[in-house]
């Protein structure tokens, strides 16, 4: 979700993705992410304090850094840092307005007018399918989940449209108590994954899409 003009991920790095996710019952999630090339910045966008209220509850909140493969004559990697917190709501979640977000996050500060509508952007849904492939150990104790997403655009054949490889590391498997959260993209784990992802391209350059994009980066530009 968004604004007709895009104001919030354009101009504010932020998404808000509406998620059905369908089982024995069904969830309704709203997941709020704020991404940006420098860290520091990602970390300064404050989705951690939250009003809490009766219709949701917090599912999950994730540090999480996006590999992004450059291929410029040689090959070049460039990261997306980003925070995020997820909700689960009893029902479908009403966000019409700005207003109804920051009535959530009090402290986030953003360039956009609060009273400024919010609808699906570029008018499109997605259905994804999450492939759980196993864990990666490092130091024999600290684990990292490997999984595979697949978004497809409902209707006849349902093609796939765009894939992520994910390596995701729980902020408690990495923060102790003489660490600060403050730290958690420096943690010698998320640089152990940096290395692994960069030596998978560099030696297995054929799983690479040269023209590789992040899922809101195809959902902005989709034409």
């Amino acid at each position: 979700m968004d604004t007709d003009s895009h104001e919030l991920y354009r101009n504010n790095n932020l998404t808000i993705r509406l998620k059905v996710k369908l089982g024995v019952n069904k969830n309704y999630d709203v997941t709020f992410k704020a991404r940006h090339p420098d860290k520091n910045l990602a970390k300064s966008y404050d989705l951690q304090n939250i009003n809490l209220q009766p219709n949701f509850e917090i599912e999950e909140q994730k540090y999480e850094e996006d590999i992004i493969s450059q291929w410029d004559n040689e090959f070049s990697m460039a990261s997306k840092f980003s925070i995020s917190t997820e909700l689960e709501y009893r029902e479908t979640a009403s966000l019409n307005t700005l207003n109804d977000v920051l009535s959530i996050f009090p402290y986030l500060k953003l360039d956009v007018s609060k009273d400024t509508p919010l609808s699906k952007v570029n008018g499109l849904e997605f259905e994804e399918i999450n492939y759980k492939s196993g864990e990666i150990l490092f130091d024999s104790i600290k684990k990292a989940e490997v999984g595979f997403s697949v978004w497809s655009l409902p209707g006849i054949d349902n093609k796939p449209v765009i894939g992520e490889f994910d390596i995701d590391v729980k902020v408690k498997d990495l923060v102790n108590n003489e660490k600060s959260v403050e730290d958690i993209f420096d943690d010698p784990v998320i640089k152990e994954i940096d290395k692994l992802y960069k030596k998978m391209n560099m030696h297995y350059p054929s799983i690479v899409d040269k023209n590789n994009t992040t899922k809101a980066e195809y959902v902005y530009n989709y034409k």
